[in-house]
């Protein structure tokens, strides 16, 4: 029997959520942070090698890809094609399975592993002057103290277990990523969801190498942008969280839509304002024409001449409670 070839090449977003952004000739119009504008089969965008490979017993698994990812997008698919695109209203079963995607795909990216990575680095500056410290002075200040000590094992986890999790962190967040989607999945069908709506040819919504987007709104116009303050999270009352999943139509769920799962028709500055959370979120942009991608590019050169490259709040989208479906 011949050998079987291991599956390299590794989707961070997936191409059955990127074929719905291509052009006629099948393409992707791709806009970096260099500002270069380029075009992509949706196949060869958004990989890399062996990105959820784990390893069980010394050899290569493909699980987490093959089997839970895998499903999860084929199920997408299925839904975008024969509910979404025709406008039809999800059940209850449709809103959980895209529930589950949404929150997988929140988790799969590039910025979740470099976020993780960032935190275990905060986490061994703050400890490290304790690590030589003798055990029952670790455990006098883990009895006062916010930081994980070596040694204090309530309610913690040893810094030691962060430290080595750090040194194959790929595979931990690859076999976290079932987990941590399943937690965070009621979450987000528990939210009114409303289907953004723009039909015509002048504007459409964009996607990223990072494409669900989470504001909060009220924070930022309280606290500014930027300021920790403002981060976001998925059980704020004025928190938003956005998935483009076509050129014409994007999901906005949050807890102060009016209805749920309407399809609403929307402004074409409504659209611009989704796309300016994607362009100050994420690093490469994608959209389904060379037109698009030069309008993108122009607009952000102007906006960093004006504002600053990032510096823009996110204006709500709460007042689109109009359905046309309910």
């Amino acid at each position: 029997m011949p050998k079987r070839e291991p599956h390299k090449k590794q989707h961070t977003v997936p191409k059955t959520y990127l074929e719905n952004f291509t052009d006629d000739n099948g393409s992707l119009w791709m806009l970096n942070p260099s500002f270069k504008i380029y075009k992509n089969a949706p196949k060869n965008t958004l990989t890399q090698k062996f990105y959820y490979n784990v390893q069980f017993q010394g050899k290569d698994s493909l699980i987490i890809e093959k089997g839970f990812l895998g499903s999860l997008e084929s199920q997408f698919a299925e839904i975008y094609r024969q509910k979404i695109s025709q406008q039809i209203r999800l059940d209850d079963d449709e809103k959980a399975r895209l529930a589950l995607f949404i929150a997988a795909q929140l988790n799969r990216v590039t910025s979740r592993r470099d976020a993780m990575r960032d935190f275990i680095d905060r986490v061994e500056q703050t400890v490290k002057p304790f690590m030589n410290m003798p055990d029952d002075m670790k455990k006098r200040l883990a009895g006062h103290s916010g930081p994980l000590i070596p040694g204090h094992k309530e309610n913690s986890m040893p810094v030691e277990e962060l430290f080595k999790m750090r040194d194959d962190l790929n595979a931990s967040h690859s076999a976290m990523l079932p987990k941590l989607s399943l937690d965070i999945a009621p979450i987000i069908f528990s939210m009114q969801w409303g289907f953004m709506v723009y039909e015509k040819e002048d504007n459409v919504f964009i996607t990223s190498d990072d494409p669900c987007v989470m504001v909060n709104p009220d924070l930022e116009a309280h606290y500014g942008y930027e300021h920790m303050y403002s981060s976001p999270g998925l059980i704020q009352n004025g928190v938003e969280l956005i998935i483009p999943i076509s050129p014409h139509i994007a999901i906005l769920c949050g807890w102060k839509l009016k209805t749920d799962r309407a399809y609403i028709p929307v402004t074409t500055d409504m659209v611009d304002n989704v796309n300016k959370r994607q362009i100050r979120h994420s690093g490469l942009l994608i959209t389904n024409s060379e037109r698009h991608a030069n309008n993108l590019k122009s607009h952000i050169l102007k906006r960093r001449q004006l504002h600053g490259a990032r510096n823009v709040l996110a204006k709500p989208l709460e007042q689109i409670h109009t359905p046309i479906i309910d």
